[in-house]
């Protein structure tokens, strides 16, 4: 799966030139950038030799960590279990204030 949420290495190098310089933790997620423009595309890739057999867009922009299960039926269509995200909430209550914070509570 390719999820609109995108990562930039530059950003990620100054990113974290900034946290060694100025001592700043919460910046670390800033280096992904949410674009759900972009949508999600579906990738299927054959067990057997390891080839892109498929390619399905979809407009629908998710996130999730990984799938949890894809099987094919006996009619060739793939069914596939995910837990989705509709927007990106995920990487940024990892961010060690909030986790910090949350410990508080």
């Amino acid at each position: 799966m390719e999820f609109p949420q995108r990562f930039s290495l530059p950003k990620l190098m100054w990113d974290e030139t900034a946290r060694i310089m100025l001592g700043k933790e919460d910046i670390a997620t800033s280096m992904f950038t949410w674009q759900p423009e972009k949508g999600t595309d579906f990738l299927v890739v054959s067990l057997r030799d390891k080839k892109l057999v498929g390619r399905f867009h979809t407009d629908e922009a998710l996130f999730t960590y990984h799938p949890v299960n894809c099987v094919e039926d006996g009619d060739g269509n793939l069914h596939l279990d995910i837990t989705k995200y509709e927007k990106e909430v995920v990487y940024p209550i990892y961010l060690l204030d909030d986790l910090r914070q949350a410990s508080e509570m």
